[in-house]
């Protein structure tokens, strides 16, 4: 994809037409921020992936701090908010 925009790019320049380097930019500039954000999107998904598989399920707001087997030495689970 690169290949093709720098390829159109020098083509343009060598050709001496302002239209074609003008549409070969904004179409870099496009289709640039559309991988960018795909990039980041997939990133932002397999890390809240990740987090959703080693947090720890929500088992109520008191359960954490009102049984009596909890104490605060032996838990090492972080508590949910």
């Amino acid at each position: 994809m690169l290949a093709v925009f720098f390829i159109s790019l020098i083509l343009s320049l060598w050709g001496g037409a302002l239209f074609p380097i003008f549409t070969t930019l904004i179409g870099g500039v496009l289709v640039g921020t559309a991988v960018a954000f795909l990039i980041l999107y997939t990133l932002v998904w397999l890390a809240r992936k990740i987090y959703a598989r080693l947090s720890i399920p929500f088992q109520g707001a008191n359960s954490l701090t009102l049984h009596p087997n909890n104490s605060s030495s032996k838990s090492s689970r972080i508590p949910a908010f």
